[in-house]
């Protein structure tokens, strides 16, 4: 299955839309969490910041866990394409688009719902949980990145960035784990 440039721009857009969306979230999140007020005393009203450790709903969880299963099942899958697929050296980057068949759509798509999901808990949640939060929520943006520009290298059938993008993705699946961790340890239901 050939990667064709006027679909993936489709996706492309709305990946960069959500990704857009998540940026706006974290950036309201960084400035929504600082604190005092306008004599610069650090006096203000600091309750959301300070307010313990409020944690996800069991729905809120539900869904996180339903979100995480499908981003981990298309983790594995893309990693398995990436260690077993050919990465051509000759420009013909067939192969491995062949090879990987939709394992980079499938994960680009649950990646972008995972986050998504993350940032629908922002402001919903204080103290640890909203500290961790904050942290795994960071890691989804760049991930979706590194997918994308993988995808964008095939597509433009980019030999000479081959390496640069798969060893991107590559460095993305690697990381987030203690994320992830810190974030099911703050923030699941007791």
């Amino acid at each position: 299955m050939r990667i064709v440039a006027a679909p993936r721009s489709i996706g492309v857009r709305k990946a960069l839309s959500a990704g857009v969306v998540l940026a706006a979230v974290l950036l309201a999140l960084g400035v929504a969490g600082c604190g005092g007020d306008e004599d610069g005393s650090g006096s203000g009203d600091t309750t959301a910041v300070s307010a313990g450790n409020e944690r996800l709903t069991p729905a809120q969880w539900s869904a996180y866990q339903a979100s995480v299963a499908d981003f981990a099942d298309a983790r594995k899958g893309a990693q398995e394409k990436l260690d077993t697929c050919p990465r051509s050296g000759t420009g013909d980057l067939d192969l491995l688009d062949e090879c990987a068949g939709t394992s980079l759509d499938d994960l680009q798509a649950a990646a972008i719902t995972l986050g998504e999901t993350l940032a629908g808990f922002i402001g919903t949640v204080t103290g640890a949980c909203a500290g961790s939060l904050n942290s795994f929520t960071q890691y989804a943006t760049p991930f979706v990145a590194s997918v994308e520009q993988l995808q964008q290298t095939l597509a433009d059938d980019n030999v000479a960035g081959l390496a640069n993008s798969i060893s991107s993705v590559e460095t993305a699946l690697a990381g987030g784990t203690e994320e992830r961790a810190d974030f099911e340890r703050d923030c699941s239901p007791l």
